[in-house]
């Protein structure tokens, strides 16, 4: 991949690939359900806290759970975040191929 970057060889079109699939990275955190506090809150990386709404929350979904001390739904948690995961990493995958 550093290979590919270094070179400066990529055509118009590859980059134009490679941006899209670098914000198709980001896109991979979106869930459609949101957060189980506000629906609104669409990333499972990063959001708001909804308590002060100031404070940046990192996998806000799992720091909520802690927050109000609610194990219940730490199962569906770590399923909603793998897919995510696995997601990003599939397109990782994907747009390493264009380097």
């Amino acid at each position: 991949m550093e290979e590919g970057l270094s070179s400066q060889n990529l055509s118009a079109k590859a980059l134009q690939k490679i941006n899209t699939g670098l914000i198709g990275l980001e896109k991979s955190w979106i869930d459609p359900k949101g957060m189980y506090y506000g629906e609104w809150y669409k990333s499972l990386y990063v959001c708001n806290d909804p308590f002060s709404g100031y404070a940046s929350w990192i996998l806000p979904g799992i720091q909520y759970e802690v927050a109000i001390k609610n194990t219940a739904r730490l199962e569906k948690w770590d399923s909603r975040y793998a897919k995510a995961i696995l997601n990003l990493s599939k397109k990782i995958d994907k747009l390493s191929k264009l380097l």
